[in-house]
């Protein structure tokens, strides 16, 4: 119960993460339980579980795409981490 708990903390929290520079469009579905997890039986969480693994794998390869800031910015700077800053804003039409 424990494990199960941590997991799908696990994914909400990695859903997060990636929702602030991913496109909604471009997330996996999450999976949703039709049950409570105590009315389940063996073989059906065995399948949620797998079903929240293939998640978790979609989203860190969804992950792995993002990019990494690794200089300073600052007014005048010219550079492809400038571009990549725009392109970030521009997604966001309060920006």
């Amino acid at each position: 119960m424990k494990n199960t708990k941590y997991i799908i903390i696990s994914l909400v929290v990695v859903i997060l993460m990636a929702s602030f520079s991913i496109h909604a469009q471009e997330l996996p579905n999450i999976p949703t339980l039709d049950k409570p997890i105590s009315q389940m039986t063996i073989p059906e969480l065995q399948a949620k579980i797998e079903e929240i693994i293939e998640v978790i794998k979609q989203l860190q390869a969804l992950l792995a795409q993002l990019h990494t800031f690794n200089t300073n910015l600052w007014y005048g700077t010219s550079s492809q981490e400038v571009i990549y800053l725009q392109r970030v804003l521009n997604q966001d039409p309060e920006t």
